[in-house]
């Protein structure tokens, strides 16, 4: 029992009545459906028009493809999916593999809500509150369609009230006064009126007569109804069950997102947190997830979860050892305590100077370079980032001089660093470069002297801290000044050629270019001077066309009758800084004209989205790249064009306008094919 007790100690990470084992993952997954034993595992391909719907049974994987689609919705509970082909919705049968007809779109609009129930061979309809009976618009201000006891009925919403229909025959009209909501709990109706802090909840009968009224201090978001009708209280913090004498679960003060009935208990989830509790209110699980939890499912004794695009196939059991984990939990502070004081009191005595070193270590920042030598320049400790920066692997034994570890071209102002540490012997400050992964570094090192109780020289401590991306920013701020300061000459030299009259065709053509390219030039100044000094965003809802036609009108074409210009452009809205995304595509446009070099060639411009991203892309048929030149393009100030006076300003700026977005700065080449520069930003709607 007791070897029992101690293996369980080591083995076990929780303490639940429930233990998790991860079985399966399935990635590139943006909606699931679980029927029985089969999983139908959704991605929304947006952007190709087609839908990829991968049914899963014993880990044998069958793929379906929908082709000339658009996913408009999905029906989690009736496993169907919604589909546009062209301007119709058709319903997609996932179990059958079968289409069904709907009506014809009239105009673009996304599906909020959506509801098909067929009745009596018909088939009714609800989308975005418009009620359709067999593609024939009925009402376009419905609340709800529910079948229930064989019977249809229809909340219809008025002025002042509601009317409810059973099988298209009025059977009652109520009064409301905010937002309302119908739902079926057994064999009643439930009338949901949704206050700012509560409910007020009705129970109708099916002949549209009200039997209770119940009122809840909730809100419809935290309402689930099973085979009970779970509620959270917010004033009391407690979860209750409404139809069981209001009956007290339990006290939960923590926040939480939503949460589902599963046989006697409930699952609470957090962002990224699942908890399974027992009506008593004893947690028997806590699973915490890498990243959000978008869905999760409950089947038996397994969880499905979608997150960061990825399917999880998690597996939960009872915890026979669970009692001897509380036990050790209940008692760990005592035993910390006590095998604290052993270790102290071992250090002390045994390793009183590595303690003095210890100690130097625990003052200074936690990242960065740490290295460890002793009065002889031999290495005696080191960081996994000091192992990482010159290549020695955990498995090399340390103790020699340190020139047999730091020893390449590439580390001679380190070695220069060490050789002055160990001949003055004294504390100091030196900034360095050092290159790591092709990529040259900038780092403020620290060299501490450390000395013993008597004051002899034991050894150096060196901490070395990237400033890299620090300098990088004063060196763009500092462009930002210097551009600042040249727009007032630009715009005087504008002013008096614009000023200048002559009746000299040649000579008004030359005026047209200078100001032409002296607007060219305050704009690019504009790029260095906004980008370089504000972080702020000016969000606004945009479309997609809107942002190509003012990307079109920072160019006079004319001048390139060599280009052929491509648009690929999606019709979407989408949340920006306009000025500067303008900035970004024209700063990757003049790079994709300039690669022709009045040669002829081809530029596409392509717009397009799906559910979580906006793609914006400036793609040309170009020389392209080799990987070598490819792999240091996003590195700062390098240009491919220094013969002709590039300045690798254009890419930062690009870099820069996709990190205040939060997006992305994607490049994509191959030589002697063309290069495209893709900017990945998050999606957003104006609601």
């Amino acid at each position: 029992m007791l070897l029992l007790y101690i293996f369980n100690l080591f083995v076990f990470s929780t303490s639940f009545e429930l233990e998790i084992v991860e079985e399966k993952i399935y990635d590139k997954v943006d909606y699931f459906i679980f029927q029985n034993d089969s999983i139908f595992a959704i991605q929304d391909e947006f952007y190709e028009n087609k839908i990829v719907i991968k049914t899963i049974y014993n880990n044998i994987t069958n793929v379906n493809v929908l082709d000339d689609a658009q996913l408009k919705f999905i029906n989690k509970e009736d496993k169907f999916i919604v589909a546009q082909k062209n301007n119709s919705l058709y319903l997609y049968d996932i179990l059958n593999d079968k289409y069904k007809y709907l009506l014809e779109l009239k105009e673009e609009y996304a599906i909020d809500n959506f509801k098909y129930i067929q009745f009596d061979t018909t088939s009714h309809l609800l989308i975005n509150n418009n009620y359709y009976k067999d593609g024939e618009l009925i009402h376009n201000n419905a609340i709800n369609i529910i079948y229930l006891n064989e019977s249809l009925f229809i909340m219809i919403q008025n002025q002042n009230n509601l009317t409810l229909l059973k099988n298209n025959e009025i059977i009652n009209r109520y009064e409301y006064f905010y937002s309302v909501n119908l739902l079926n709990y057994k064999e009643s109706l439930l009338l949901i009126n949704s206050y700012q802090d509560r409910l007020l909840l009705k129970e109708i009968n099916t002949s549209g007569e009200i039997t209770s009224n119940y009122w809840l201090n909730t809100t419809y978001e935290y309402l689930s109804i099973s085979e009970k009708l779970i509620y959270y209280d917010l004033i009391e913090l407690k979860f209750k069950s409404l139809f069981d004498e209001n009956e007290e679960l339990f006290s939960y003060i923590n926040k939480f997102d939503n949460y589902i009935l599963n046989d006697d208990k409930l699952i609470i989830k957090n962002a990224n947190t699942l908890e399974f509790i027992e009506f008593d209110g004893n947690i028997q699980l806590k699973y915490e997830n890498d990243f959000r939890i978008d869905d999760f499912k409950i089947n038996q004794s397994k969880i499905y979860l979608l997150s960061d695009g990825k399917l999880k196939i998690l597996a939960y059991d009872k915890n026979d050892y669970w009692m001897f984990e509380m036990l050790f939990i209940d008692n760990i502070f005592y035993i910390f305590i006590g095998i604290l004081i052993i270790i102290i009191l071992r250090l002390f005595f045994k390793y009183q100077q590595k303690q003095i070193i210890f100690r130097t270590i625990f003052d200074l920042p936690s990242t960065g370079l740490i290295i460890h030598l002793n009065d002889k320049g031999e290495l005696i400790n080191l960081n996994q980032f000091s192992r990482h920066i010159f290549s020695i692997p955990d498995s090399v034994k340390l103790g020699e001089y340190f020139k047999k570890y730091i020893s390449n071209n590439e580390t001679n102002e380190f070695n220069e660093l060490i050789n002055k540490a160990l001949h003055l012997r004294q504390s100091f400050k030196q900034k360095i470069n050092l290159k790591v992964d092709n990529n040259m570094l900038e780092l403020m090192c620290n060299v501490i002297s450390i000395q013993n109780f008597a004051g002899l020289f034991r050894g150096l401590l060196i901490t070395g801290t990237d400033i890299t991306e620090e300098l990088e920013n004063k060196r763009m701020s500092n462009w930002a000044q210097l551009a600042h300061d040249m727009q007032t000459n630009l715009s005087t030299i504008k002013l008096n050629i614009e000023q200048m009259e002559s009746t000299n065709e040649k000579d008004i053509s030359r005026k047209s270019k200078i100001i032409s390219q002296t607007n060219l030039l305050i704009k690019r100044i504009r790029d260095i001077v906004t980008v370089g000094r504000s972080n702020s965003l000016n969000k606004v809802n945009y479309s997609s066309d809107e942002i190509f036609n003012e990307l079109m009108n920072e160019f006079d074409l004319n001048y390139y009758p060599n280009i052929q210009i491509e648009k690929k452009v999606e019709k979407f809205n989408f949340v920006a800084d306009k000025d500067k995304i303008i900035r970004a595509l024209r700063n990757a446009f003049e790079n994709a004209i300039k690669i022709f070099d009045h040669k002829n060639g081809i530029i596409e411009i392509i717009f397009r989205r799906d559910n979580r991203f906006v793609y914006l892309s400036i793609k040309d048929n170009g020389k392209g790249m080799d990987k070598e030149t490819l792999l240091k393009m996003k590195d700062p100030y390098f240009t491919t064009k220094d013969s002709k006076g590039g300045s690798g300003i254009g890419t930062i700026i690009m870099q820069k306008v996709m990190e205040q977005h939060g997006g992305e700065f994607i490049i994509q080449s191959q030589k002697n094919i063309g290069t495209e520069v893709i900017f990945k930003i998050p999606y957003y709607r104006s609601k």
